[in-house]
Order: structure tokens, then C-alpha cells, then sequence
């Protein structure tokens, strides 16, 4: 019966009145897929974007959902957006790994590969002869970047070096506060190389020693030839295990003794070192019979540091080292020595 009226119903309709009735029908059901696609899309979106967010930050791949063709220039955004966090994160590590870099005296910059620290200031103010450096300058050319908390101790060294740079002919001081430097007109870099073989034969005994360890010297050729005659009849590798002042660590060539101990001395202030311990650091191990040799010529060197102002003496029996931190002591005692030269 119903069906029967639904085709009377339908059969009276005109057909103007059908056709815009139809039209209203493919209008909503039109309209309706289009809310649902549109819903599922939005709410697809939104757990996609929280589930990228996620994974970014647990640092996962992000997961196939089926549904990321339909935002695919959502997924453009967040990508890029989660490489710049990774980014940005790496670049603070890299910053708090720089900062926490100590200073190292020699380690200096690869284009400076194979030469002491001595050679390379010199070398960077030879380039610029009329332009005087401050050890900041220095510091800055010579080394690479380090914590901030460092740099106080790396002027402490350079400016050591530096004097000594003016000791060797290879530089000169044009002011004194604060200290600056200049490539001395003529000088040759060559020059330090000799100045090491005359400084270890103006090794000063120390003055702490019995007079009659002074006088072992003047008994003279019998008692030096001894030790040569053992080492000419003994093997090679006694010979390279034999004390030489002028052979210290690889980390020291090109240093002259003086100056390796005080930048072993500089890197930590505070501590006394033994005269062992300075010959530990400095030349490492060798034959056992020569020590009583190094300990004379270490003790030597340490002497004339402290007269130099550039150490001081912390104890007597045994003598006992450490780093002198005034500058104007050490700055006067070089120029004293200067004058008397």
C-alpha cells in the first residue's frame, strides 16, 4: 500500500518539479561526502602533526598512518621544522664542548704543525713587523678557540714565551703595561737554536748543593770522560737512554730547557714541584745512573729561573719549585739581566 502511494506520489510530480528535486538531492549528498572527507582530513591532520611532534622529539622515525597523501604539505612544515631543532641543539652542544676546552700551550693551530710555540708567535709578528702584539693578539693567531675561564693562564704563558722571544734576539718589548711586542728589525728565527746550546752551558748549579758538588766540575776531564768512555763501549741503546738536557719530550722540541719548565710550572700555579718532578715531566725516563747528572743540570736551570723572577722557592730540603705569578718581578728581573749583559 505504501509503495503504491509513494508511485502515485512520484507519477503526479511535474517534470520541472522532479528534475529540481533531484538536483537538491545530488546537491546534499554531494555536500555530505564533502563534511566527512573534510572532518576525516582535519582530525587525521591533528594526530598526525601531535605524532610527528613526538616522534621528533623521542627521536623515532615518524609512522605510516595511511592517511598522509591527504596533508602532504603538512608534513612539509613539521619536517623541516624538527631538523631545525636537531640543528640547533647540535650547534649548543658544539658551543658548551668549546667552552669547556681547556688551554693547551702546545697545541697550537694545524697551519702551525711542527713548530714550537716560540716559533710560531714569532712568526706571526714577523708577518706584521710595524704592528705591535699584545699576548691576546698572540693568543688569538696562535691558538684555537677555548673556555673563557682559561685565558687568564694562557697570557701567563704566552707572555713568558714572549720574553723569552726578547731574550733571544728574535723580539722586542715597546711597552710595558700591558706588555707589548714587536719583531726586533734583523732578527733571524735561526739564531734560537744556538741560543739553546749556550744556555745549557751556563747551567748554574744550585745553590742549595754542598761545595763540594761544585768542585766535581773542576777535577774536571777524568771524571766527564768516564761516562763517555762507558757509553762508546756500551750498546746503542744505552746511548739513547743516557740523560741529554737538550733532548727533552716531543712535546718540548724546540724549547730551551728554561722555558719547558716554566710552562710545566704554568700549568698549574699553585703546585710546588721537586726537581724529579720537573725532570719527570720535562725529559721522562733515561738510565738510571745519569740522574744524579740530570738532577744537577735541572736543579741548575731551576735556579736560574727563580733569579730570573720566573719561579719561585717553596722549600729548601728538597728544593722545591712552583710558578712565580708576578709579572712585574719577572719583567724587572729580565730587565736587570739585560743591563748586565
Amino acid at each position: 500500500m505504501l509503495r503504491q502511494k509513494e508511485a502515485m506520489s512520484y507519477s503526479i510530480l511535474s517534470d520541472e518539479a522532479r528534475q529540481q528535486l533531484e538536483q537538491e538531492r545530488s546537491r546534499l549528498s554531494n555536500d555530505r561526502e564533502a563534511i566527512i572527507q573534510t572532518a576525516v582530513q582535519q582530525a587525521t591532520a591533528a594526530i598526525d602533526f601531535a605524532l610527528q611532534q613526538l616522534n621528533s622529539l623521542l627521536g623515532d622515525e615518524p609512522m605510516s598512518n595511511g592517511h598522509a597523501n591527504y596533508f602532504p604539505e603538512s608534513e612539509a612544515v613539521v619536517q623541516p621544522k624538527a631538523s631545525t631543532d636537531q640543528a640547533v641543539t647540535k650547534s649548543k652542544g658544539k658551543r658548551g664542548q668549546q667552552k669547556a676546552k681547556l688551554f693547551d700551550g702546545k697545541v697550537l693551530r694545524p697551519e702551525f704543525e711542527g713548530l714550537s710555540p716560540i716559533d710560531a708567535m714569532v712568526q706571526v709578528i714577523q708577518q706584521s713587523p710595524e704592528q705591535a702584539f699584545d699576548a691576546e693578539t698572540v693568543i688569538d693567531a696562535v691558538y684555537d678557540d677555548f673556555d673563557e675561564a682559561e685565558l687568564p693562564k694562557a697570557k701567563r704563558s704566552v707572555k713568558i714565551t714572549l720574553v723569552l722571544g726578547v731574550k733571544k734576539g728574535l723580539l722586542e718589548k715597546v711597552q710595558d703595561h700591558p706588555p707589548m711586542f714587536k719583531a726586533l728589525a734583523g732578527a733571524a728565527q735561526g739564531n734560537h737554536q744556538a741560543h739553546n746550546t749556550a744556555e745549557v752551558s751556563e747551567v748554574e748549579p744550585d745553590e742549595d748543593e754542598p761545595a763540594a758538588a761544585t768542585e766535581k766540575p773542576k777535577k774536571g776531564s777524568k771524571v766527564k770522560a768516564k761516562p763517555r768512555a762507558r757509553s762508546k763501549g756500551t750498546a746503542k741503546q744505552s746511548e739513547a737512554q743516557s740523560f741529554d738536557a737538550q733532548n727533552p719530550k716531543r712535546a718540548f722540541r724546540g724549547m730551551e730547557p728554561l722555558q719547558a719548565m716554566i710552562n710545566v710550572t704554568a700549568t698549574d700555579p699553585e703546585r710546588s714541584f721537586s726537581t724529579n718532578d720537573i725532570i719527570r715531566e720535562v725529559y721522562g725516563e733515561f738510565e738510571g745512573a745519569e740522574m744524579a747528572r740530570a738532577i744537577k743540570s735541572v736543579a741548575g736551570t731551576l735556579t736560574r729561573g727563580m733569579r730570573q723572577g720566573f719561579l719561585e722557592k717553596t722549600h729548601t730540603n728538597p728544593a722545591q719549585f712552583k710558578f712565580k705569578t708576578s709579572g712585574e718581578e719577572s719583567r724587572s728581573a729580565q730587565e736587570q739581566e739585560s743591563i748586565s749583559a
